[in-house]
């Protein structure tokens, strides 16, 4: 049911904007299924089949999709991604830009570098909420994309309408308290 309603709306998106040249739609999709055994992050059992959905349904309508799934999405793979697609802005601006995530989140300490460059907590939570890639690492939070990163590289994306969607959640697992950040949220429920 919920990749109904995301491909419902990007085929809403995609109809509105069909008169844009094909050149300049670019999606950047990532779907992880399959967490390596030993990063102790239970696997998902959809992310990866709708996000290669979806890089099916936009390459019909014309975008140029950058897809990282499974074990290809890492973060530096992303990162090189979201690098291409920056330059690939500054020679052309784009007219529109996907961003699809699918798979495990967490929330950590917030990062106080980020905090200190902007001089803003952008959720006045004190936590930053990150994307758990295929090469995420409890043990090594530096592993987790935050998403402080995702917003400089969508910043930085010379674009006239972005599309966010992230399906990710540190939810429904049986011990939350196996990832580092499962369980340790100070928000409330919304």
């Amino acid at each position: 049911m919920r990749l109904y309603y995301i491909c419902f709306f990007l085929i809403l998106s995609c109809l509105i904007l069909n008169s844009i040249d094909a050149q300049t739609k670019v999606a950047v999709i990532v779907g992880v299924s399959d967490y390596p055994d030993e990063s102790s992050i239970p696997d998902l059992q959809y992310p990866s089949q709708e996000a290669q959905s979806l890089t099916d349904l936009l390459t019909e309508q014309g975008y140029q999709c950058y897809t990282l799934l499974d074990q290809k999405a890492t973060k530096n793979s992303l990162e090189s991604s979201m690098q291409a697609v920056t330059e690939l802005s500054e020679q052309k601006s784009l007219e529109h830009l996907i961003f699809y995530f699918s798979g495990r989140g967490a929330r950590i300490e917030d990062d106080p570098v980020f905090s200190t460059l902007y001089f803003v907590d952008e959720d006045k939570d004190e936590l930053d909420e990150c994307f758990l890639l295929s090469d995420a690492d409890p043990a090594d939070l530096d592993t987790y994309l935050r998403d402080d990163i995702l917003f400089e590289f969508i910043t930085q994306i010379k674009t006239n309408a972005t599309t966010l969607i992230l399906d990710c959640s540190f939810s429904g697992v049986a011990d939350n308290n196996s990832i580092k950040g499962y369980g340790e949220s100070k928000a409330e429920a919304f």
